[in-house]
């Protein structure tokens, strides 16, 4: 992790148990900003907007893995049940 963007790592570390992920019909991948502000005051993370920048960015890969990720279990699970 490059050091400007130690904060952005630290919050979205913290709030990893918060994701919520879509069900087998589909839904939001997200994670809630109340949750990572809550997040940087509990670390005691000034609040910037670059942070909220580096934060964005870092929640939108993280979400584009995760959808992957959910889209080959549901494919592996429709295959185990052939």
């Amino acid at each position: 992790v490059f050091p400007e963007n130690v904060d952005a790592f630290r919050v979205l570390v913290a709030v990893e148990s918060q994701w919520e992920m879509p069900g087998m019909a589909g839904g939001r991948c997200a994670v809630s900003l109340i949750e990572c502000e809550a997040a940087m005051r509990m670390l005691g993370i000034k609040r910037t907007p670059d942070l909220f920048q580096r934060l964005q960015l870092m929640i939108a890969r993280s979400r584009s893995i995760r959808l992957r990720q959910h889209a080959e279990a549901i494919e592996r699970g429709k295959r185990d049940r052939k």
